[in-house]
């Protein structure tokens, strides 16, 4: 779920917190830039702080620089009427280290809630090391309306309490149109806190919030980890949110882990997506998903999209590879568009969009265009809860393999009789279900449901390891094969219609159930 942070100025209690430590106590003109060595700094000082201040550019630049400190390590806050940026760059240093809870390493803040200045905290070389809950390695935050940013070109960051980050950049003003920003180009992030998050952006109003990887690593080892995340927790506010990894590489083990994450509790979309790198999960226990768009509250309208164009996601136990899953009246759409997946677990999907809320009439939607999944579980589903579509595509040169017991190659899943389902393998993808009760394609549906499944001419569907080609349950489908069809048809109770078109292949039985049922066999097929 969001986790709700407190945005305040930091209490930095201790005797050996002085303050404008690289000033010689002196503060520094509004807006100025002052730089941080081992010439102006004293480290029997602790932290470096400065409060208070009309504007600041507050740099690190000396690799033999060393900060440690039981509370915050380098902060600077903006005055309560100033309207001028914060920032920290930190281009060279040796080890920033803290110890106690909320202790952040680098710390930007602007606390004027009318102020449209940006909070900027930078890592480009150096250890941030922080030990205690709740403490942030790179921290930019913002009262005000304008953007927040937390960015990482190199260095490393080690978090080990629980709901620490290794970077946040947050906006928490309902009036804002502002982004909050994170973004990691190179480097180690390392988190071994429970609830801890590698990269985190969260804003309020109705900007946007952004978690962007873009090269290095992030290795996670505690449970309820998320990697990368973008979130909103304004249920009144439209913030959109995008959780992307474009390069870099991924490693979490624990129970119920994230890899991408998008999460909105608002009116605003969620996007979690993987254009490149890589995403690992080995998930012990619970849930795990390498990809995750997610909308909490029932009545909110924000769609949820979990997009792949390249990468891999492999996850190991866990719940699915790609999951865009509604709560609320927004659609739902999983879209693989290359890349490969695997999942190993008997209930570890491929790729789902889900439909959680029976008052919904938008559309769940799964479609995959290229790329391949392998599974346990099934591999290409859509669900709906709600009265809308539910529809499952698998087009292009796309392959999927679920080879797991009971496991289908393609799902769709309704639960009211309103509701209705699509089914479609096209180009010249392949689909082939898994052992036992599993089949090339399944329709999960209620009596009195409506719903096709089409088959292209040259593309395959193989259930024949398990029940079926074509499994349908209690819903009305009307079937058109025009490729090929391993397996048979095995319908339910609903009145089907089987059009075996000239040019399509089929093996194994048809059997067509209860119902008013009718097969068309057209000449050649």
């Amino acid at each position: 779920g969001a986790v709700a942070l407190a945005i305040s100025t930091l209490g930095f209690a201790g005797a050996a917190n002085a303050a404008n430590e690289c000033t010689a106590g002196v503060a520094p003109a509004a807006g100025a830039t002052v730089i941080c060595t081992t010439a102006n700094y004293n480290p029997a000082n602790g932290d470096i702080v400065y409060s208070n201040v009309d504007g600041l550019t507050l740099q690190l630049n000396d690799p033999a620089l060393n900060v440690s400190s039981a509370t915050t390590a380098v902060a600077a806050t903006g005055a309560a009427t100033s309207t001028t940026p914060i920032t920290i760059n930190a281009t060279s240093f040796g080890t920033i280290t803290t110890s106690g809870a909320s202790a952040h390493g680098l710390y930007s803040n602007i606390i004027n809630a009318a102020s449209s200045g940006i909070a900027t905290a930078l890592l480009t070389g150096g250890d941030v090391v922080t030990a205690g809950a709740s403490a942030y390695g790179l921290y930019a935050t913002t009262s005000g309306l304008g953007d927040t940013l937390a960015q990482m070109d190199g260095g490393t960051v080690t978090t080990g309490g629980a709901t620490a980050r290794g970077l946040l950049s947050v906006i928490s003003n309902a009036a804002s149109t502002a982004t909050a920003t994170v973004l990691m180009k190179e480097g180690l992030i390392r988190v071994t806190g429970s609830e801890s998050r590698g990269i985190a952006a969260s804003a309020s109003g109705s900007g946007a919030a952004v978690a962007l990887m873009d090269g290095g690593q992030i290795i996670g080892a505690a449970d309820t980890v998320r990697a990368i995340k973008a979130s909103s927790d304004d249920t009144s506010g439209t913030v959109a949110v995008t959780a992307l990894l474009t390069a870099g590489d991924v490693q979490l083990s624990g129970a119920n882990l994230v890899g991408i994450y998008g999460e909105t509790l608002g009116n605003g979309d969620a996007l979690a997506q993987i254009d490149g790198g890589k995403v690992t999960l080995n998930t012990t226990s619970g849930y795990g998903y390498g990809l995750l768009a997610a909308n909490g509250v029932a009545s909110n309208t924000g769609d949820v999209k979990v997009l792949m164009t390249g990468g891999e996601v492999e996850t190991s136990g866990g719940t699915a590879a790609l999951l865009a899953d509604q709560f609320g009246l927004g659609d739902a759409l999983a879209q693989m568009d290359g890349g490969t997946v695997k999942t190993a677990g008997s209930s570890a999907i491929g790729l789902s969009s889900n439909i959680n809320n029976a008052s919904s009439t938008a559309a769940s939607t799964s479609t995959m265009t290229s790329g391949t999944v392998t599974t346990s579980g099934h591999g290409v589903h859509s669900l709906t809860s709600g009265t809308g579509l539910a529809t499952a595509t698998v087009a292009g040169d796309a392959v999927v393999n679920a080879g797991g017991v009971g496991a289908d190659g393609i799902r769709t899943t309704i639960s009211q009789a309103a509701a209705t389902y699509a089914v479609a393998v096209d180009g010249t993808a392949s689909v082939t279900g898994g052992f036992g009760t599993g089949a090339g394609i399944h329709t999960v549906s209620v009596a009195g449901s409506t719903g096709t499944v089409t088959v292209g001419a040259n593309a395959v569907v193989d259930g024949s390891r398990g029940a079926a080609g074509i499994v349908d349950d209690a819903g009305n489908t009307t079937m058109a094969i025009n490729g090929k069809l391993l397996g048979g048809i095995s319908a339910g109770a609903g009145d089907d219609v089987a059009n075996l078109n000239a040019g399509s292949t089929i093996t194994g039985s048809v059997a067509m159930g209860d119902g008013s049922d009718v097969v068309r066999i057209a000449s050649g097929a």
